[in-house]
């Protein structure tokens, strides 16, 4: 008697495996920059907090990968459930090398830099977004997240070696 359920593809469990790596690093980074201090939420807090959320869902994912709650192969079809082709490894490396990179820039270039960075590789060269969005977005979303974080909550953002909190 043969099991009926397909055997998850490797390569599903390798890049669950890789995300579930990448967000522990990311966890374990952000107990560096402080949960809480002086009675309010500190820098580590909110990445820590995504970290978790991201970790869940993507042991969600695994166990469903395992469980075979997925598609079967035959019936999947990557031309439909995403344009550019079945696995984007370009555009999966851009986002882990943000990932990894974002945290351990902080402290030398400052939130506001090194946020700018990690977003302008995200929009411009993983999503190939043009020029003009992209700046509108990141002028934003840098903008808002420093005006929200740094002024209206007081958590203690890292300024850098330029003094650009």
């Amino acid at each position: 008697m043969t099991d009926a359920r397909a055997r998850p593809a490797p390569g599903d469990v390798a890049a669950l495996l890789v995300i579930l790596a990448l967000v522990a690093a990311a966890g374990q980074r952000s107990l560096a920059y402080g949960l809480w201090s002086y009675g309010e939420p500190g820098p580590g807090l909110f990445p820590l907090l995504v970290s978790a959320v991201a970790a869940f869902f993507a042991v969600l994912a695994l166990i469903a990968t395992f469980a075979g709650a997925g598609p079967a192969e035959a019936e999947f079809d990557p031309e439909s459930a995403q344009q550019e082709g079945p696995m984007l490894w370009g555009k999966i490396a851009l986002y882990a090398g943000v990932v990894l990179a974002w945290p351990w820039l902080m402290v030398p270039l400052g939130f506001v830099v090194s946020t700018a960075i990690a977003l302008f590789v995200v929009l411009r060269l993983a999503e190939r977004m043009a020029w003009a969005p992209t700046a509108a977005v990141l002028v934003a979303a840098v903008g808002l997240s420093w005006l929200v974080f740094d002024r209206l909550l007081g958590v203690p953002l890292p300024h850098g070696l330029l003094g650009i909190g």
